[in-house]
């Protein structure tokens, strides 16, 4: 068994599932925390009309029970804490992929905030936004970074993040359902390295095209079947009856048309095939494809367990199985549930120590008393057996009676010593936590025979492990030697890792 197989017996896993919206429908799913990637729990349920319009959040009152029924399922029921990640419509949020020259490292993060300022469609205070590196490229025989961006208004993030909170569940992340599908396709080996591909997604709220390639998604479009309409000049009268078979094709014609040729132009490149899902209409629209835009139909998913429906929960919830550390895609709300996230992961790392130091102690002194217990009574049961001999007794077996009754007491002395050389951590957990309670510490060294101890964590800020080694080393009375080598600090984008080396004088 490796250290890995090792230390899932004592870490925790956490449960955070995918949840995904649209106008008419909520679905939900969890993956099993491991590589299994079995799913524990689906969940799918039509919403009130009027609850969620064009992707806004417009009756939290009729959204609380539908959650509040998942919640309390069966299946997430006995879950302490579920975290989510969100998946809103992709009409709600704002997409834009852009190049920046190639700087320094520690200047790319500086370089792209401040595009996003120039490149937000909405006041920049009024709006969450955040940006991912899809990678590098090679433009006009430069080299670029290219960056995926994306804002979105908070008054329609939060509402949902508060009806959420408020039916105990905690969003980890928001994204957007293109995102979800683009993670769902790339995860099942379906992207190809040099390839674009459109992903058609047809439902009862709209048409929702993705352009998406293995690096990442390159274009989102979204518009309901209302706007479509209007966009083609159909009357109100028509509009407000059952869409008719050749005026949801001639939609669909000319939406398709103005995303391959908006991509053609912004990327200078075409789209190599379709991923059609449809609840109808499919060999019409395949027909379209094939004859009027010269591409082909690929085939998509033939094992999953779940209805397209799942597709952008399905995405959202792969996301869930990514370490936090490791997890760098966008996210449309502030830090501060990250935070907590890591903050309840810290007490129960400590909680799960305390209770192995503690549980440990009892059995040594269980041992202790067991082994204690065993000799007195062979040394009472040796003393009434030696007042029946008689005077004939072998010398020789009475000299390996006393040497085996030496051994004892000298294995029942070696268990009271262990006993009493047992150190009490739980102070030194105490100090850790009171010093840094941001910190995510992820692996610690303890070098016995000196009380050399080595920490490696994590801190979203330099401020933050700055002052978690200058309050270790303030307490003199119990640490020296505190030090956080210059070259073990690595620079992230949301964070910073450390190696941390101090000398413990004694136990707090």
């Amino acid at each position: 068994m490796n250290v890995k197989d090792f230390s899932r017996y004592f870490i925790t896993k956490e449960y955070i599932g995918g949840l995904s919206f649209r106008d008419g429908n909520l679905n939900f799913l969890l993956f099993a925390p491991d590589a299994s990637k079995k799913i524990l729990a689906t969940f799918e349920a039509e919403l009130p009309e009027g609850t969620v319009v064009e992707g806004v959040l417009q009756k939290p009152e009729a959204l609380k029970p539908i959650l509040d029924s998942l919640r309390h399922s069966p299946a997430l029921r006995k879950i302490k804490h579920l975290y989510l990640i969100v998946s809103l419509e992709s009409g709600t949020v704002y997409h834009k992929v852009f190049d920046l020259p190639q700087v320094e490292a520690v200047e790319l993060a500086a370089a792209v905030e401040l595009n996003l300022k120039m490149l937000s469609p909405i006041k920049f205070e009024e709006s969450y936004s955040d940006w991912e590196l899809m990678g590098d490229i090679i433009s006009h025989d430069s080299f670029k970074y290219r960056i995926n961006s994306v804002f979105a208004k908070k008054e329609i993030v939060d509402p949902y993040l508060k009806i959420l909170g408020e039916t105990d569940f905690i969003p980890l992340a928001v994204e957007f359902n293109a995102f979800g599908l683009w993670r769902l396709f790339n995860e099942n080996n379906l992207l190809d390295e040099s390839k674009s591909y459109l992903i058609a997604f047809l439902s009862s709220d709209g048409l929702d095209f993705s352009v998406v390639k293995k690096a990442g998604l390159q274009f989102s479009y979204c518009q309901s079947w209302r706007e479509s309409m209007q966009s083609l000049g159909i009357s109100s009268s028509s509009a407000n009856s059952a869409l008719s078979q050749e005026g949801l094709l001639k939609i669909f014609t000319e939406e398709l048309r103005k995303v391959i040729t908006f991509y053609l132009n912004r990327f200078q490149e075409g789209v190599s095939g379709v991923f059609l899902f449809t609840p109808g209409y499919q060999e019409e629209l395949v027909k379209i494809i094939k004859e009027q835009f010269r591409l082909e139909v690929l085939p998509s998913f033939s094992k999953l367990e779940y209805s397209p429906n799942f597709y952008a929960a399905a995405g959202a919830a792969l996301r869930g199985l990514i370490s936090r550390v490791d997890d760098v895609s966008v996210s449309l709300m502030t830090v501060g549930t990250e935070e907590e996230y890591r903050r309840r992961r810290t007490l129960s790392f400590l909680n799960l120590w305390t209770k192995i130091i503690f549980t440990t102690l009892i059995l040594l002194i269980a041992v202790s008393f067991g082994v204690k217990t065993f000799f007195n009574v062979t040394e009472k049961s040796l003393a009434e057996s030696s007042g029946n001999l008689n005077l004939k007794i072998d010398s020789q077996k009475l000299t390996e009676l006393e040497t085996s009754a030496k051994n004892f007491n000298s294995v029942v002395g070696q268990a009271i010593a262990a006993q009493s050389n047992t150190k009490d951590w739980s102070g030194f957990f105490r100090a850790w936590q009171a010093a840094g309670p941001d910190v995510q510490v992820q692996r610690m060294l303890v070098k016995s025979s000196d009380f050399l101890v080595s920490l490696s964590g994590w801190v979203n800020t330099q401020e933050k492990m700055l002052s978690f080694k200058n309050k270790l080393a303030e307490a003199t009375e119990y640490f020296s030697d505190v030090d956080i080598p210059l070259a073990s600090i690595i620079q992230q984008k949301n964070g910073v890792e450390f190696n941390l080396n101090l000398k413990i004088k004694k136990l707090p």
